[in-house]
């Protein structure tokens, strides 16, 4: 037959692919970070705090409007976070928060 000997792949480049996948599957190239206690913070304040150690609050309904628009127009305060302060997260993951308006 007129086809082709496949040759088997190179030791060492099979080496490196299987690296290469490993690594985009295991591991995330983020940044873990410490969540702040945002708690009884003013939200314009609260977000600063999160936003200086690179995570982001976030409205806890992941269908709903973003948490800033539910912050705005007003004064509105941190009432609750998930996860708790301490807890560890990669770079820009979500903090979510319950806020509630001054004076409610």
């Amino acid at each position: 037959m007129g086809g082709h000997a496949r040759r088997p792949p190179h030791p060492i480049a099979h080496e490196a692919v299987s690296a290469y996948r490993h690594t985009m599957v295991d591991s995330d190239p983020r940044r873990v970070v410490t969540v702040p206690d945002v708690v009884g913070m003013p939200f314009h304040i609260g977000r600063d705090v999160a936003a200086d150690v690179h995570v982001a609050l976030a409205n806890p309904d992941p269908d709903g409007p973003p948490i800033a628009s539910l912050a705005w127009p007003g004064l509105y305060y941190i009432v609750r976070q998930d996860p708790a302060p301490g807890t560890s997260l990669h770079e820009w993951d979500s903090v979510r928060v319950d806020v509630v308006k001054y004076g409610d």
